[in-house]
């Protein structure tokens, strides 16, 4: 598999986290990211559902992003008497987002038919505890129980899921920081760029393909 990669240069920032990561251990403050466009496949509308059975929580969400559903998705947000907990934050640039994920401590994506799905790996750069869905692009990378959670796009799975997250105690947490960080680590955008060279030459070997400078 030739995975893709994240900058190095949040990799090698992830160690400046560890004051974040202590602070939600100590504090359970639940903050939330949610980046995604606002189109049905995305399941936005299953992660408002969800959060609005949490009972007893104090939560914030950013969802950040635009799209067909932002009207249905704001509408279901006042249904459930979510304004103060749920702010749609519209497109911002990339690099603003990273810095909304290193102030939240979970990120969460139940998309369909997601590809590889860097967003997940750039919000475990930023520190944050990823609910991603089971059997997608991402599934085999993020592995459940470890360095994430994986669950079925379901509104009440997603409340169990997220009620497991803030009765996990210290030493869980830990693991759990320490198996993310060490995920992230191993997949370097540079890391990623030799093994697509390493992979390509073997293709090239096997099929006889001479490589000019230029193709190099």
């Amino acid at each position: 598999m030739a995975y893709s990669g994240i900058d190095d240069e949040l990799v090698d920032d992830i160690n400046n986290l560890d004051a974040k990561c202590l602070d939600f251990i100590n504090t359970k403050m639940l903050t939330i990211t949610v980046v995604s466009s606002l189109i049905k496949r995305k399941n936005v509308d299953v992660i408002i559902k969800g959060l609005a059975k949490l009972k007893n929580r104090d939560f914030f969400v950013r969802i950040i992003g635009d799209g067909e559903e932002k009207i249905y998705l704001q509408q279901l947000v006042s249904d459930y008497s979510l304004e103060n907990n749920i702010k749609f934050l519209g497109d911002i640039k990339r690099k603003e987002v990273f810095n909304y994920l290193k102030k939240s401590s979970v990120f969460i994506l139940l998309s369909e038919n997601e590809t590889f799905g860097l967003s997940y790996l750039e919000a475990m750069a930023a520190m944050n505890i990823v609910i991603g869905a089971r059997n997608d692009g991402i599934d085999g990378i993020l592995k459940h129980g470890e360095n994430t959670f994986l669950i079925s796009r379901s509104e009440d799975e997603l409340c169990e899921c997220i009620e497991k997250i803030l009765e996990m105690n210290k030493d869980e947490l830990e693991s759990m920081y320490l198996n993310i960080k060490s995920t992230i680590k191993s997949l370097r955008q540079s890391d990623a760029a030799k093994n697509y060279l390493k992979n390509l030459q073997y293709i090239c070997l096997f099929y006889n393909i001479v490589l000019t400078d230029k193709e190099e």
